[in-house]
């Protein structure tokens, strides 16, 4: 006698299967437990390892029935799923029903939710926008310029002149906000390249003229996807005191130059400047291109999304607010208040990941092992391991996500050739 499942929908992402195991297979879950018990049991006037099953019975009998039920209830419920035509996205909630007793059957019930299959629509006919323009000469010369700049020599200044943009200061400054200094907004003798494209040029216009031992104020106008949060989108106050200055003389563009970069010549140098700036603006395209997907998918396409997922997303989300925060104004996780601030945003990206999916899966996309390598590598990076370790310590769930992020970043890049592209 086999195990017998019938299942319910009980949603369209949830499902509830009535398993039934029969009293053989009990009967050889607990005959399993006791022999795993007899290998370790301790029982004085027996040699460990050789307890006989009736003793392991009369003083082991709890730990016996609480292997055989969990040895029964993980069994049959794999053996159900083996007969599901659906992808489970959570842990089963096991509810047993019934007693559990060695010599009768034995029924229980687990509830999870699944991947809903959804016939998306439209995806045939997306029209995508991008800012990004194509790599030139030109952008190649800056981008030679600046790493010329960066194996420069660097010369202090010992006469009393104002800074220029090409200069490296140190200074001492204060950011305000609404006449309130922002936190860790006083900075002490800070060393600032104002020849460096991560300064935008509010803060290196300001900055100039400034003669050491000079104070001066200015305004700032911070971007809206500034990384500190009290700043984005803010005009803030600076009162900034330039220490010292060193000038930069870049080193000469020549082969010597190049192969110190790892090229053969400069133009060689040039080719590679050219490679990287390319794939640095075909990763911001498919970051673009993929926000704008998502929307216009879920624009025209309606559907529920399992909770578990959500509140999976809610609470990664809480825990990197919690990391940003440090050991400050920590988010409890448990706050009901907190959670649904969090929840919108968490069904949307549910919505968004399961939209794709359910593209990939109508367009017959699939990921083979070998294209995993690269995310793997890059997932390993970035927790400090290599990717042995990762594998050891994530398991198989760690390569299902990778397998997952790599299948998505591939649907994205096929609905892009598809697409109607203009450039803005």
């Amino acid at each position: 006698m086999t195990m017998q499942a019938t299942i319910e929908e009980l949603s369209a992402t949830r499902r509830k299967l009535n398993i039934t195991v029969p009293p053989v297979k009990v009967s050889e879950a607990f005959q399993s437990a006791i022999a795993e018990i007899q290998k370790t049991a301790d029982v004085r006037g027996f040699r460990k390892g050789k307890v006989p099953a009736s003793v392991v019975r009369k003083f082991f009998a709890e730990d016996v029935r609480k292997k055989a039920l969990y040895a029964v209830i993980e069994n049959g419920y794999q053996d159900a799923l083996k007969t599901a035509e659906f992808f489970v996205v959570s842990q089963p909630q096991i509810e047993p029903v019934g007693e559990f007793g060695e010599t009768s059957e034995f029924n229980f019930v687990a509830v999870v939710d699944i991947n809903p299959q959804v016939d998306i629509t439209g995806y045939k006919e997306l029209t995508l926008k991008t800012t990004m323009k194509d790599v030139t000469d030109e952008d190649i010369e800056k981008s030679l310029v600046r790493l010329s700049r960066d194996f420069g020599k660097v010369d202090k200044v010992t006469a009393v002149r104002p800074a220029t943009s090409d200069d490296i200061v140190t200074a001492s400054y204060e950011i305000q906000v609404d006449g309130q200094t922002i936190e860790n907004g006083d900075l002490k003798n800070v060393r600032l390249d104002l020849g460096r494209a991560d300064l935008f040029a509010d803060f290196v216009s300001g900055v100039v003229g400034i003669k050491p031992n000079e104070n001066k104020k200015f305004e700032v106008k911070y971007p809206e996807d500034y990384h500190l949060e009290p700043l984005k989108g803010k005009t803030a106050q600076i009162n900034f005191t330039l220490h010292t200055l060193e000038s930069v003389v870049p080193a000469a563009i020549d082969e010597v130059f190049a192969q110190k970069m790892g090229a053969e010549n400069v133009e060689g140098l040039k080719r590679s400047l050219r490679d990287n700036l390319s794939q640095n603006v075909e990763r911001k395209r498919i970051d673009e291109f993929t926000e704008q997907i998502v929307d216009q998918l879920l624009a025209t396409n309606s559907f529920e999304v399992p909770e578990s997922l959500v509140e999976k997303v809610i609470d990664q989300a809480i825990e990197e607010a919690n990391q940003q925060a440090g050991g400050k104004n920590r988010i409890d996780a448990k706050d009901e208040n907190v959670r649904k601030e969090y929840r919108e945003s968490a069904v949307s990206h549910v919505r968004g990941i399961l939209a794709l999916g359910n593209v990939a899966r109508a367009e017959g996309l699939s990921v083979e092992d070998k294209e995993l390598t690269p995310e793997l590598m890059s997932t390993a990076r970035s927790f400090g391991m290599n990717v042995s370790e990762l594998l050891i310590k994530g398991g198989p769930q760690i390569v299902e996500e990778v397998r997952g992020r790599v299948l998505l970043n591939k649907t994205v890049k096929h609905l892009v050739g598809m697409s109607k592209i203009e450039t803005v």
